[in-house]
């Protein structure tokens, strides 16, 4: 049974093998929404908890960060957080996606 979005959004996790339990579908649709085709999604899915766990993510969060939303301050979410965290990755991974294909092409268009 999966996670409501706001039960989502409280959860900071403890260690990575956690992050990926609990976040991996919400990256997954992230992924997708940013336009990486569904064959490529499970590889960016992997790519991204990597990457995120080489840069220490857990330990950048700050539970007391504040920020202003529709004029109020407000704490930062983790998975607000995260998610500024996953589309940068997805927009690298696009463009990797895309010069990858752009290559296939012109190996398959040579005589």
């Amino acid at each position: 049974m999966g996670l409501a979005s706001s039960d989502l959004a409280n959860i900071v996790p403890a260690d990575m093998d956690e992050l990926a339990r609990v976040y991996r579908d919400f990256i997954l649709g992230m992924v997708r929404k940013c336009g990486i085709p569904d064959q490529e999604a499970q590889d960016a899915v992997q790519y991204i908890l990597l990457q995120l766990g080489k840069t220490g993510v857990i330990a950048q969060f700050d539970p007391e960060h504040v920020t202003e939303h529709q004029g109020k301050l407000v704490k930062t979410k983790f998975s607000t957080f995260l998610g500024a965290k996953v589309l940068l990755y997805c927009r690298g991974e696009r463009g990797r996606i895309g010069r990858r294909a752009s290559h296939e092409l012109q190996i398959l268009d040579r005589p």
